[in-house]
């Protein structure tokens, strides 16, 4: 074979081995195209699932978030419907109050028929503080949940807030309460000045007292409700008042005389707590040396009455006598397991009850026509088993608050329920027409008192 042969040969497969080369480099780049556009195709079809499973998404999330919203929405609106009825509410007991302030005022009533109306504001000034704490520190409570939960459903965060209850709770604070603090309460009170009220309330003093001479129990009285800071302005001073009021062996306090004013006298009392809480004493109470008396004069005296909101105190130098059927006892047993938990429920709010005959009476009248209304406003037919020395309630007849037709008078006697043998865990101390022919006189010397001022109010 010559050189040329070789030669030839050689370029051929020099040749063949390009081409074999090209070829598998154009079979490379065009499988590395085809899984480019494989992976590239892969992926834009999976990022479309993927925005329409977005999409889908937010839509669901839209559509849910909005739902929720919507059902935020009922809810408020429920809990404003709650607030603006409560306050319709409140404003017809405001009328009802000021009715009879003005019966007061206006008409010839006796000592026991003004008591019996004062009675009644009183009940109603508590009925018109529980609506004022319900449509206002209560509700407010519901309604900042509401909206913090509006905002965390803008974040697709949902959180189902409660429902406030039909009525306030018994433990929910409330303008007017006298609370009695333990001993570790009042510390963190005498401390800090503030304490928790339950119900996430808190309790704050005006000012904290520089020392106090015990501190084993207070009581603290709600003076109002302060919507800057969120709690409840408390008082060391009307506590002890009030407690001093409620008690029928009421303590002495220091009074300073200020001035003299339409029928009796402006006094002060400074407590040592560091609040100062003015009273007034009327000339009936004073005793007479205390008309010529200079101002600044520092006398003892009693606390014989307030008003709801201790606003109103009437202070005396005579100690109060308590009521003279205070301590005593009456057997008594009513028709119904229901008719004893009225009246047992009533009797924890006040523990006197209002006796009465509707409309004119005759003196000397009988036990049919007597009636017993508690502190609630119920009022049941009383008849007396002299037999046996007990008094049975009946049926409910009415309940009204404050009426003073006819003859009424106040009793503080206290009502032991026998079972359903008769008998209780102790026997009364009056038997029940020993009890009655009290109730009978009282309502005599009523009436008498009603005929002279009827006959007074014909004269002038």
């Amino acid at each position: 074979m010559s050189i040329g042969s070789l030669i030839i040969g050689g370029g051929t497969l020099v040749v063949a081995a390009e081409i074999a080369t090209w070829c598998f480099k154009a079979a490379a780049k065009s499988e590395r195209q085809y899984r480019r556009d494989f992976v590239r195709t892969e992926r834009a079809e999976r990022r479309e699932i993927e925005r329409e499973t977005r999409l889908q998404l937010a839509q669901e999330a839209y559509e849910q978030r909005g739902a929720w919203l919507d059902m935020l929405s009922e809810y408020m609106d429920a809990v404003w419907e709650m607030r603006g009825r409560t306050r319709e509410l409140r404003s017809q007991f405001q009328e009802i109050v000021r009715a009879n302030l003005t019966l007061i005022k206006t008409s010839p009533l006796t000592f026991q028929q003004q008591e019996a109306i004062r009675d009644c504001i009183f009940h109603l000034e508590r009925g018109i503080a529980r609506l004022q704490a319900y449509s206002g520190p209560y509700l407010q409570a519901f309604v900042s949940d509401i909206k913090n939960a509006k905002r965390a459903a803008l974040g697709n965060t949902f959180i189902e807030p409660g429902m406030p209850d039909a009525v306030l709770p018994d433990v929910f604070p409330v303008v007017g309460d006298n609370l009695r603090l333990s001993p570790e309460e009042t510390q963190a009170l005498l401390r800090t000045g503030e304490v928790e009220l339950g119900c996430g309330q808190l309790g704050r003093l005006s000012r904290i007292p520089a020392s106090v001479g015990s501190t084993s129990e207070v009581d603290a009285f709600v003076e109002d409700y302060d919507r800057d800071s969120y709690c409840w302005r408390l008082s060391l001073a009307k506590g002890a008042i009030a407690s001093a009021s409620a008690s029928h062996a009421a303590g002495v306090i220091e009074a300073t005389l200020l001035s003299q004013s339409k029928g009796g006298f402006r006094a002060a009392w400074h407590s040592p707590f560091g609040e100062s809480v003015e009273l007034f004493m009327p000339f009936a109470l004073a005793e007479p040396a205390m008309r010529g008396a200079p101002f600044g004069t520092r006398l003892p005296v009693f606390v014989h009455q307030t008003d709801y909101r201790t606003r109103r105190i009437v202070v005396g130098q005579r100690q109060p006598s308590p009521p003279d059927d205070l301590g005593d006892t009456v057997l008594v047993e009513v028709a119904s397991p229901d008719i004893r938990i009225t009246v047992e429920r009533a009797l924890s709010v006040s523990p006197s009850t209002f006796w009465l005959i509707e409309g004119p009476v005759t003196i000397g009248c009988g036990d049919a026509t007597l009636r017993m209304r508690v502190a609630t406003g119920e009022e049941f037919s009383v008849i007396a088993d002299d037999r046996r020395g007990v008094l049975r309630f009946a049926e409910q007849i009415g309940c009204r608050l404050g009426n003073v037709d006819g003859a009424l008078c106040r009793s503080y006697v206290g009502l032991r329920f026998a079972d359903r043998t008769g008998a209780a865990s102790e026997p009364g101390r009056l038997r029940a027409d020993e009890f009655l022919a009290r109730i009978r006189s009282r309502l005599d010397e009523q009436e008498e008192l009603q005929r002279v001022f009827r006959e007074e109010s014909l004269e002038t």
